[in-house]
């Protein structure tokens, strides 16, 4: 018997981690249409196996993707997700609750490009001693490399 090879691993984009979020709300969508549908997939022929196939398939597949994102940021995903909720729905307005506020990722990432432009474009310093660079290590999702300044983590893609 031949042990399988462990995929390759590379570093997650912005859009890519979009994506993989994507993928966790699918998982979580048809788990609980799964549930909820029980009785209407019997309506049907094949509609429970249908749907068992396609949890299964989208297990897989979000199983295997994981397996292709550097173990540092797997663990941080793992911590990350344990209190993440993944779901598909319309968009509603902005929340808010004494703490907190929920903003789209989009305008964080326009909010954070307009920060780092004006204040991180010409340091090549330690952001772990910044203020801004320990906010933006803190709230954004993706991360920048260990040694790289902010500003040179564009969020909008351009150089």
């Amino acid at each position: 018997m031949t042990d399988a090879k462990a995929p390759e691993t590379k570093r997650l984009t912005v859009e890519e981690l979009n994506d993989l979020f994507v993928i966790f709300a699918s998982q979580a969508g048809l788990q609980r249409a799964k549930e909820r549908m029980k009785d209407r997939l019997k309506m049907i022929p094949n509609g429970s196996r249908d749907i068992a196939l396609l949890c299964t398939v989208i297990d897989r597949l979000a199983e295997n993707l994981l397996a292709t994102v550097p173990e540092e940021k797997r663990l941080q995903l793992d911590r990350n997700l344990r209190n993440m909720r993944h779901e598909i729905h319309s968009v509603p307005p902005v929340k808010e609750t004494k703490d907190q506020v929920v903003v789209f990722s989009d305008d964080l990432d326009a909010l954070a490009d307009s920060a780092i432009d004006h204040r991180c474009l010409l340091c090549e310093g330690n952001c772990n001693k910044c203020a801004l660079g320990k906010a933006l290590d803190h709230i954004m999702l993706h991360t920048r490399a260990r040694n790289e300044s902010w500003a040179f983590a564009r969020l909008d893609g351009k150089e």
